[in-house]
């Protein structure tokens, strides 16, 4: 199984878990053609697609996924916290994001050693995965406080709706058994963020026998 990143930004964020016989997509906020085009324009893989929440860098071209006949789990849209697209099983999780209902992800499918464990656009997480023995931890890691501005617009946005370098090493270490394989980080700030730095800073909180790496386009990890 392949997690690919096809953007990780605030311009747009997008993601697909697939071993090409099916694929699951995270994240709307980029283009439909962005996916045909990672998936050379074969889309009969396609079995569904998962959304954190409704800002426009996650949601906002969620209607070409629509017309494609794509299914969608948008969990703050229904009473059901649980989605199974093909081989894939998805739990959402509530997160805290400036006050806008968003949601993590735990996937599961018969390809990915213990879980997947994806989350951005959050605060702090409140839930602990240990038990479950991620093999894959997606988690965002927007800013660090030594870089972000305090007479910025968005100061307080970036502080309530996303989570920091130091937060993330946190839930990285408590969610971390031996069967942590990949830890990739996703949303960095263009203006708050350091990606050489953060790399190091995951690493060293997870340890060398981890694979750690920063969400970028093209990006393909086996998971």
């Amino acid at each position: 199984m392949r997690l690919i990143c096809i953007s990780s930004s605030s311009s747009g964020n997008g993601y697909l878990l697939t071993n090409g016989k099916e694929t699951l997509i995270i994240e709307m906020g980029m283009p439909f053609k962005e996916v045909k085009k990672v998936l050379d324009f074969d889309i009969s893989s396609i079995v569904g697609a998962v959304c954190s929440h409704t800002h426009g860098d996650h949601f906002h071209y969620h209607k070409e996924y629509e017309q494609a006949g794509i299914d969608l789990f948008t969990p703050w849209k229904y009473d059901k916290d649980l989605a199974i697209f093909g081989g894939f099983r998805i739990q959402a999780f509530p997160v805290p994001h400036n006050g806008t209902p968003c949601y993590g992800f735990v996937i599961w499918h018969k390809e990915i050693t213990g879980c997947l464990i994806f989350a951005t656009d959050l605060e702090y997480c409140q839930f602990k995965f240990d038990k479950l023995k991620p093999s894959t931890i997606a988690i965002e890691a927007n800013y660090s406080m030594d870089l972000v501005s305090k007479d910025a617009e968005n100061y307080g946005h970036v502080l309530m709706g996303h989570m920091s370098i130091d937060s993330a090493c946190d839930f990285i270490r408590a969610n971390q058994t031996d069967g942590l394989k990949n830890v990739l980080l996703l949303h960095l700030s263009g203006r708050n963020a350091k990606p050489d730095l953060f790399r190091e800073l995951a690493q060293a909180a997870t340890g060398d026998d981890v694979n750690v790496e920063v969400a970028r386009k093209g990006l393909e990890i086996e998971i």
